[in-house]
């Protein structure tokens, strides 16, 4: 074997050759490397927009009440629902659990929390209630009220938690009804490896809609 190895490399063909087997597993790694990160990238990118759509239509839910007494409420319980099927059709994942189907760019299921902000209670007979939140961990599902506040209201963003008030990595001001949302998500990538866990965040309002 070492005489063959010393008859290789007495060729500068035989360099050639050692060299290329040496270089190779590098160049493939690096190649592997930045394909993960562009499948990752449009991953992500993905997450965005489909958060972006849920939390729209999770305000688009006015209830018929608010609408025609001229004071437009988002249906507490509807804009969850609302939410949650559109966050699961556009990401392809469960409509019940949350998992991911074929073809998701998620690894499993999400986790996020969900407010829906009235302001305050006047139309709460309509449906709207002042405040509520939705929080899923993946696997359970928990819904509790919370203050409402009046307008406008400032909530702070953070990687784990929304929360009443400034700070955070993030802030949105609500000026009308809305909802606020906030997702952790682990990733599908190329190659089989611990998926990463990205977080995202959207805001919508009934009279305005937009990602912040």
């Amino acid at each position: 074997m070492t005489g063959w190895i010393r008859n290789i490399l007495a060729t500068e063909r035989g360099w050639v050759l050692v060299v290329t087997l040496l270089v190779m597993p590098l160049v493939l790694a690096f190649w592997v490397y930045n394909f993960q990160h562009k499948v990752l990238s449009i991953s992500a990118g993905h997450v965005q927009s489909a958060l972006k759509q849920a939390v729209e239509a999770g305000a688009g839910q006015v209830t018929e009440g608010s609408q025609a007494r001229g004071d437009p409420r988002i249906g507490t319980n509807q804009a969850h629902t609302a939410f949650r099927a559109m966050l699961a059709a556009n990401l392809k994942l469960n409509p019940v659990t949350l998992t991911p189907e074929k073809d998701s760019p998620l690894a499993s299921a999400p986790s996020y929390s969900f407010i829906v902000y009235n302001g305050d209670g006047t139309l709460a007979f309509t449906g709207a209630q002042p405040a509520y939140r939705y929080d899923f961990d993946g696997v359970t599902l928990s819904s509790y009220p919370i203050s409402g506040m009046g307008f406008p209201q400032t909530f702070a963003i953070s990687e784990n938690d929304i929360a009443y008030g400034t700070g955070g990595i993030y802030q949105v001001e609500l000026d009308e009804p809305g909802c606020v949302a906030l997702i952790n998500a682990g990733l599908k990538g190329f190659v089989r490896t611990e998926s990463p866990v990205i977080v995202r965040w959207a805001s919508a309002e009934v009279h305005f809609t937009g990602e912040r």
